[in-house]
This record gives C-alpha cells, sequence and structure tokens, in this order.
C-alpha cells in the first residue's frame, strides 16, 4: 500500500511540475517579456561595468509560489536563476542588473558587503542598487501576487 502511495504522490509530482513549467512557458512567451537573450545581454553588461569575467550561467527561474527571493545561485551547476517574474518588462531592468551586479561579486569572491559597496560606489553603479532596492521593498510582494502565472495562469 505505501508502495503505491508514494508513486502515485511521484507521478502526480511529476505530472504537477510539468504542468507548472508550460503555464511558465506561457508566461514567458507573452508579448513584452524579457526573453532569456535579453538576460544573458544584461548579465554581459553588468559584468562589463563591474570589470569582471562572466563566471556562471544565468536563466529564468520557473518558480513555485512559495518562492519570494528574486534570484537563486545553484553552484552545483554554476547557473543563477532570476525569477521569472522578472522578465516581465514592467519590472525595471536596474532590479535583474542589481541581483546579477550582487552574484557576480559574491562569485568573484567578493562578499564582504564594505567591499561590495566600494566597488559599486567606484564603478558608479549605486543609483542602481538604489533603485532596485526601492522597487524591491516596496512593490516586489505586491507584484508577485499580482502576476504570477501559477497563481493566475
Amino acid at each position: 500500500q505505501q508502495f503505491y502511495e508514494s508513486t502515485g504522490k511521484s507521478a502526480a509530482t511529476k505530472l504537477r511540475n510539468h504542468a507548472d513549467d508550460l503555464i511558465w512557458e506561457r508566461y514567458l512567451g507573452r508579448p513584452g517579456m524579457r526573453s532569456q537573450e535579453d538576460l544573458e545581454t544584461i548579465y554581459a553588461n553588468v559584468g562589463r561595468k563591474l570589470l569582471l569575467p562572466l563566471t556562471f550561467e544565468v536563466s529564468w527561474l520557473k518558480a513555485s509560489t512559495k518562492v519570494s527571493a528574486l534570484s537563486y545561485r545553484y553552484p552545483k551547476n554554476n547557473q543563477v536563476k532570476v525569477h521569472g517574474l522578472l522578465a516581465n518588462g514592467n519590472v525595471p531592468e536596474c532590479v535583474i542588473e542589481y541581483e546579477l551586479l550582487y552574484w557576480l561579486l559574491t562569485t568573484s569572491g567578493i562578499s564582504n558587503w564594505k567591499q561590495i559597496q566600494a566597488i559599486v560606489h567606484e564603478r558608479g553603479l549605486i543609483d542602481i542598487c538604489v533603485a532596485a532596492g526601492s522597487w524591491k521593498s516596496s512593490k516586489w510582494q505586491k507584484f508577485r501576487k499580482i502576476n504570477h502565472p501559477l497563481y493566475n495562469g
């Protein structure tokens, strides 16, 4: 009995994950969304501004409704995944830039906040950080609830 229950749950979970992926693909394919290529271009530009090599792969995260962070690092795969909602053209580009800026610096061995702040100031990127922080603190949670495709799929 237990075997069949666990197998059934596993199959049901796989089916749900597949359905969620399809919903995300439809969402990311809508007009006005940033593409994977757009994300990679933003990443390259951030690397250029920081004078750092690109040290990881980037992609859109097809996040569950429980995921509230704007990005995650997956060291085993050498990836950073940016929450798929940030592909929405209504999200300021600086929010994505900040997420990638943070991960580029920390994966380059710069994890002390004082060092990060010094580099951000030195490279003239403070406005990006301030604007991104403002959007994240004032708009992100409401934006996530209103726009998440798994809430509204």
